[in-house]
């Protein structure tokens, strides 16, 4: 089986490419924490949603996270 890729998008700008839809959104949670941590900010997740393939696996995926002024949107995209 041919290894898939998976590349991950904060509003808009390119942050990682990883080999897992779950270490990408583990990849996203550790960005959320750390511009958290950053910006003297608690962030909550406002939305979640994935797609899946017709084999079961997710393709696509987007999280959106928010604090009292900023507001972070992740896509997650398998490429190849």
């Amino acid at each position: 089986m041919k290894r898939e890729h998976f590349h991950v998008t904060m509003n808009g700008e390119a942050i990682d490419v990883k080999y897992a839809y779950n270490s990408a959104l583990r990849t996203i949670e550790a960005t959320v924490r750390t511009v958290a941590q950053k910006r003297n900010e608690e962030f909550n997740l406002h939305a979640s949603e994935g797609t899946k393939d017709e084999g079961g696996r997710y393709v696509t995926g987007m999280r959106v996270w928010r604090s009292p002024t900023t507001t972070l949107v992740f896509n997650v995209q398998k490429i190849g």
